[in-house]
C-alpha cells in the first residue's frame, strides 16, 4: 500500500511539472505572437505617416522645381535633392490649394546651424516659404498667392550667424492667383 501510494504522489507530481510547463509554453508563446503583432501594427502605422512627410514634400517639390530632375533623399523626410543638391523643402508654409504662378526670390547666405530667415509685410494675400539649397548656401523663397491685391513685403534673411539681410518685395497678386513681382 505504501509502494501504492508513491507511485499517486509521483504521477501527481510529473503532472503537475507537465501542466507547469505546458502553462509556461503557452504564455511565452502568447508574448512573442503578440510583440509580433505589435511590431507589426507600429510598422503599418509608422510607414504611412514616413510615406505622407516623403509624398507632401515631394509634391510640393514638383509644383516648385517643375522641370528639374527630383529625387528623395536619405537624410530626413523634408530634405529632398534637387538636381543632385540637397535641398530643405519647407513643408510649414504650404502653398494654397488654389494658388498661380508663384515668384521665387533667390539670396546667398549660410550660418553655423544651417540658415535663418523672417518676414514682416502690409497684405497677407500671399504665402511664403523658404526652400534652402545645403550645397550652394542658396535660399529660394517662393512667394504663392491665395488672395488678389498688393503687398509689400520685407524678408530679412541671415548671411552669417549675426549679419541680417533685408530683401524687399512688392508682390502682386491677380485674380488667377498668379503672383509677380512689381519694381520697388
Amino acid at each position: 500500500m505504501k509502494k501504492n501510494n508513491t507511485n499517486k504522489k509521483r504521477r501527481a507530481g510529473l503532472l503537475i511539472t507537465a501542466a507547469a510547463m505546458a502553462l509556461t509554453a503557452v504564455f511565452a508563446a502568447g508574448t512573442v505572437s503578440a510583440g509580433a503583432v505589435s511590431i507589426k501594427n507600429a510598422a503599418a502605422y509608422s510607414q504611412p505617416a514616413a510615406a505622407a512627410k516623403e509624398t507632401r514634400a515631394m509634391s510640393i517639390a514638383k509644383r516648385v522645381y517643375a522641370g528639374h530632375s527630383l529625387q528623395q533623399a536619405d537624410y530626413s523626410e523634408d530634405v529632398i535633392l534637387v538636381d543632385g543638391d540637397r535641398v530643405y523643402m519647407d513643408t510649414k508654409h504650404l502653398p494654397p490649394a488654389n494658388t498661380g504662378k508663384a515668384v521665387h526670390v533667390a539670396a546667398s547666405g549660410q550660418t553655423s546651424y544651417g540658415f535663418n530667415w523672417t518676414c514682416s509685410c502690409d497684405n497677407q494675400n500671399y504665402v511664403i516659404s523658404c526652400n534652402y539649397n545645403f550645397s550652394k548656401h542658396q535660399y529660394d523663397f517662393v512667394i504663392f498667392g491665395k488672395e488678389p491685391g498688393v503687398s509689400n513685403i520685407t524678408i530679412l534673411y541671415n548671411t552669417s550667424d549675426n549679419t541680417r539681410q533685408p530683401e524687399k518685395v512688392r508682390l502682386s497678386v491677380d485674380n488667377q492667383l498668379n503672383a509677380t513681382r512689381l519694381s520697388n
